[in-house]
């Protein structure tokens, strides 16, 4: 889990961490560092910047409420499922993930909208065997009711969201690529790094994140011992 994670970086580093809470809502380049500041007035300058703002779930344009959950996170994993009435929107892993779960649950079905199938073939088959219902469908109407939710005149007790994630970009100065896994900027004095799953997308694995922190941490240490010459070459 992302806290059993945070607490092994904490017990193996040999430095002190300063982690502020707060959404960074620009960033700005100078001769020799960056400037990063917040939405409450926070400013921070430093010399070497690394951009790891992650990706966010896709809302499809619908707000999260007590009924209609969005993503595959913490509310939706601990809903109390046993006996209710389970949609769920999407055609991915997660979708077919999640309708084995609310099924494991106790939910009394689950049934999957789909525009198209994008899940692994072991997801959709767990699913199925569970007794999850797919709906391949060009277009259907989701209404929030409050105390249920409507797909289609149909009534569901919890509609789950679960139409992948988008990166988090921030506010890159100079119109900055996110796409390389390394960016620089001109000169010695200072770097910017791209890391992780804003440059690769979602993946969620062990050994894609072990491998971005690999590879940022070796450019890094590069950079500081070479110089940008070596980390271009």
């Amino acid at each position: 889990s992302g806290q059993s994670s945070r607490e092994w970086f904490k017990s193996v580093v040999d430095f002190p961490i300063n982690l502020v809470r707060t959404n960074a809502r620009h960033i700005q380049g100078f001769a020799n560092h960056w400037e990063v500041s917040t939405q409450d007035e926070w400013c921070c300058h430093c010399q070497y910047l690394v951009i790891a703002t992650g990706t966010k779930a896709r809302t499809g344009g619908f707000t999260e409420s007590e009924n209609l959950l969005i993503g595959p996170f913490k509310p939706a994993y601990e809903r109390d499922y046993n006996g209710k009435r389970v949609a769920i929107l999407g055609g991915g892993d997660n979708a077919f993930e999640y309708a084995s779960i609310a099924l494991s649950k106790g939910a009394s079905s689950a049934s999957i909208f789909a525009r198209g199938i994008r899940a692994r073939k072991d997801l959709r088959a767990a699913a199925m065997s569970a007794g999850a219902s797919v709906h391949l469908v060009a277009d259907f109407d989701v209404k929030d009711m409050g105390g249920h939710v409507d797909i289609s005149g149909n009534r569901y007790d919890i509609c789950l969201v679960m139409y992948g994630f988008e990166r988090v970009i921030p506010d890159i100065p100079d119109g900055q690529c996110l796409s390389p896994s390394l960016e620089t900027v001109p000169g010695n004095s200072k770097a910017m790094f791209v890391v992780g799953d804003v440059v690769h997308g979602a993946v969620h694995t062990l050994e894609w994140a072990t491998n971005s922190g690999k590879e940022a941490g070796i450019a890094i240490a590069t950079l500081l011992k070479h110089g940008m010459e070596a980390i271009s070459q």
